[in-house]
């Protein structure tokens, strides 16, 4: 997650993100930033013919603020609950991001990867 003008608080959150997404999930530690690149590596272990591509979102018009507020929600939800004793900060974040983005101040980059796996 890449904004266009930086936060104090922009890699508390992310770090906290990260956190929440790495973590067990009921079957060992979740993948998180990088389930992309393990799901090609295993589909081509497996003998699939694999094409991936990053695709990341680019968020750059306040009309995408309902996208925006859905993503700023849930990672605002998602780091309160590995560091509840930040809460305040990270909604004052959430609160911040979204105004800026709606205002047209800021714009938003989300890493993604698309991958197409195929049998031989």
């Amino acid at each position: 997650v890449v904004w266009s003008t930086a936060d104090a608080d922009d890699e508390l959150v992310q770090g906290a993100v990260n956190r929440h997404q790495e973590r067990d999930k009921g079957l060992g530690a979740a993948l998180g930033p990088q389930a992309g690149s393990a799901a090609a590596r295993a589909f081509e272990d497996s003998g699939y013919e694999v094409f991936a591509a990053l695709t990341p979102w680019v968020l750059d018009d306040p009309a995408e603020s309902p996208l925006v507020v859905r993503l700023v929600d849930g990672w605002v939800e998602a780091a309160c609950e590995v560091e509840p004793a930040a809460a305040v900060r990270f909604a004052a974040w959430g609160r911040r991001r979204v105004r800026e983005f709606r205002s047209g101040d800021v714009e938003l980059r989300v890493g993604h990867v698309d991958v197409l796996a195929l049998p031989r």
